[in-house]
This record gives structure tokens, C-alpha cells and sequence, in this order.
């Protein structure tokens, strides 16, 4: 695998491909570094994030909710 950093003069860019990768399927990818910071996933909530957000009695009927949702499923129609 090669990869490099460049930052061009203008609009055309040439890379040389080595020996070894003459008739393989290439993937090539141009894209600025600080788009890249910007394309970061961002941490997906999970349960634990809600902890404190719900009364006891507000959780358990949140939690009843989301059994009847999933049953819905179940349902035939």
C-alpha cells in the first residue's frame, strides 16, 4: 500500500504506479485532510446516555412501550 500527503500547484496531479500494481484493480481516493476531521463518525448514543433522563415509573413505561412497538411486528396484518 502507498499513501502520501500532496498538496498540488494546480488543477493536475501524476502519481507513478509501482511494478507490483500494474494490471491490479486500484482504489484511488482524493480528498482534502481537513474534510477528513469533518467525515469522523460521530459516537452513536447507546442506553446508558438516557441514564437519569427518565423517573423510575417513566422508565419502566418507556420500556413497555418499546415491547409493544416491537410486537407490532408480530401482528398479522
Amino acid at each position: 500500500m502507498i499513501r502520501t500527503i500532496a498538496t498540488p500547484v494546480n488543477t493536475d496531479v501524476h502519481i507513478s504506479i509501482p511494478d507490483e500494481y500494474i494490471g491490479r484493480k486500484l482504489e484511488i481516493i482524493i480528498f482534502a485532510t481537513d474534510e477528513a476531521e469533518r467525515m469522523k463518525p460521530e459516537r452513536h448514543s447507546t442506553l446508558a446516555d438516557l441514564k437519569g433522563l427518565f423517573t423510575k415509573d417513566e422508565a419502566i413505561a418507556w420500556g413497555e412501550e418499546m415491547n409493544n412497538i416491537r410486537h407490532e411486528w408480530d401482528r398479522n396484518i
